[in-house]
């Protein structure tokens, strides 16, 4: 007797499992979330005596990295449900470091440092361990914002000169090489890439002129985003992979507010939560949920999630005063409160998502003993 199998379960079982699992973690339509704050290492900061964590990117595995204080400086973390938070280290010479990406594969991506000397230098982890990304002829620091499950790394150069900042992008068979800037502008950085290598970030004038979110392909180069309506400047944190970007742009006003941009729709506002100013973006899933955060002049923040569903939802009932950092295909949720604690938000499944998950398992107990008395009689 042939049976078709998945892991060992019987097909018509596994594909109704297989059903359930892909429908537990979609973004659901007002979602309720269960709400948790990492556990750290973190030890007073030498400068100024606070102890910190900064959550900056979570992958679809439920990866966690960010940057935690020390006695000594900083340290880039990556912390996983199963073993909690762990230093991912520094390169030789350094005794401090940021983390601010990850990809699925669970490489990141950061920048390390020597508190008391400098400079600061690009850095990739990953199983083999932490190496430097380098810099170009001609500058002196990098740093790595940003890595897609290709191992292409986007982030900026710098040095000392005028000008002196720009966008790049790393390709594991290539190397690096410099972005440029937009027409206009003197200094670029790049800051979000997604896994068709679409990178997205700012191109500006050094001394605070004007500065344009872009994105950039290798057919079409570096193109400008432009402004909301009537506005003078806008910043790209991030895209999708479907080629939706978000970050902020001031409007008419003068107030900057976040945005998502497409090619078919371009640039339109988020808006921002009631009782405050103004509003950035700063992560986006291939969903189309944007985490963010708003803020007044007063000085209070607020994360939020937004959807084109329900628009923007107010997270600080989970975790107060807060910035939303990044958001994965799960939609899980990153970042960090006033208190800077890196927090974690896990959506709840709707009630009728469980209710298939119980019958997709009855299905395969029933299965299962099933197969286990024809396989005794055959």
């Amino acid at each position: 007797m042939t049976h078709r199998e998945t892991f060992g379960l019987p097909a018509t079982a596994a594909a109704l499992l297989v059903t359930v699992v892909l429908a537990l973690p979609q973004p659901l339509s007002g979602e309720t979330y269960t709400a948790e704050y990492l556990a750290s290492f973190a030890a007073p900061y030498p400068l100024d005596g606070r102890t910190f964590t900064w959550a900056s990117g979570i992958n679809d595995r439920g990866q966690v990295v960010g940057t935690a204080s020390t006695t000594t400086g900083t340290a880039a973390f990556l912390w996983e449900m199963s073993s909690g938070m762990r230093n991912l280290g520094t390169l030789s010479g350094n005794n401090s470091a940021f983390a601010f990406g990850i990809s699925d594969p669970g490489s990141v991506v950061g920048t390390s440092y020597n508190l008391i000397t400098g400079p600061e230098t690009a850095f990739l982890w990953d199983a083999g361990g932490i190496r430097s990304l380098g810099v170009l002829p001609g500058y002196s620091n990098s740093t790595a914002w940003a890595v897609n499950n290709r191992g292409q790394v986007v982030g900026s150069l710098s040095s000392s000169v005028p000008g002196g900042h720009r966008a790049v992008l790393w390709d594991p068979v290539t190397g690096m090489r410099n972005l440029g800037t937009l027409a206009g502008t003197n200094e670029s950085q790049a800051l979000g890439i997604n896994n068709l290598g679409q990178v997205v970030g700012v191109s500006y004038i050094a001394g605070g002129g004007p500065f344009r979110a872009f994105i950039w392909d290798e057919i079409n180069g570096m193109r400008d985003l432009g402004t909301l309506a009537g506005g003078r400047f806008s910043w790209a944190y991030g895209i999708n992979d479907l080629g939706q970007v978000i970050g902020y742009s001031d409007d008419l006003s003068g107030y900057r507010f976040a945005f998502s941009w497409d090619s078919t729709l371009g640039m339109r506002s988020l808006g921002t939560l009631p009782g405050y100013l103004e509003s950035q973006a700063r992560g986006i899933n291939n969903a189309g949920q944007v985490v963010g955060f708003a803020f007044s002049g007063a000085g209070g923040q607020q994360a939020f999630v937004w959807d084109a569903t329900n628009g923007m939802q107010d997270l600080g009932t989970l975790v107060g005063s807060s910035v939303a950092t990044d958001i994965n295909n799960l939609g899980q949720i990153v970042g960090y409160d006033s208190a800077n604690r890196s927090f974690l938000l896990t959506p709840i499944p709707e009630p009728s998502v469980w209710a298939l998950l119980a019958t997709a398992l009855a299905a395969i107990r029933f299965r299962v003993r099933t197969r286990s008395v024809t396989d005794y009689r055959h």
